[in-house]
């Protein structure tokens, strides 16, 4: 059995920034007996859910753009989706909405900021 987590970085001790790898390299590394299969399977169900789910969203701040949603996307699936194909799955599947305000402090004009519309589960829980 194998459990899958995503962490933001700065939550993790800087004595402990040693041992962390980049997915890539990490599966790209020989493992003994069959923890190779393990990792690679682990990816491949992080990046598949990711595409249909709200999961990039959480790793974003409480509000961001579209364009940071879009940059999680692409680094937690490993594909750059289409500008335009990615606002048309966002807002189909509904999982975040608008805040009513625009970011600042850019050198291009300001955007649109969104925050995950908390959808929860029955039990009460966000829904990922």
């Amino acid at each position: 059995m194998a459990y899958i987590a995503m962490v933001d970085a700065a939550l993790i001790p800087e004595e402990l920034h040693g041992d962390l790898y980049r997915v890539e390299e990490a599966a790209e590394m020989p493992l003994c007996f069959d923890h190779q299969r393990i990792l690679t399977d682990a990816i491949c169900r992080m990046r598949d859910k990711a595409t249909y789910s709200s999961l990039p969203a959480f790793l974003l701040p409480e509000e961001f753009t579209l364009k940071d949603l879009r940059g999680v996307y692409a680094v937690v699936t490993g594909s750059e989706p289409g500008k335009s194909w990615f606002r048309d799955q966002v807002s189909r599947q509904g999982f975040v909405v608008p805040t009513g305000k625009m970011s600042c402090g850019g050198r291009h004009r300001p955007a649109e900021l969104f925050r995950v519309s908390g959808v929860k589960t029955l039990d009460g829980r966000l829904k990922v």
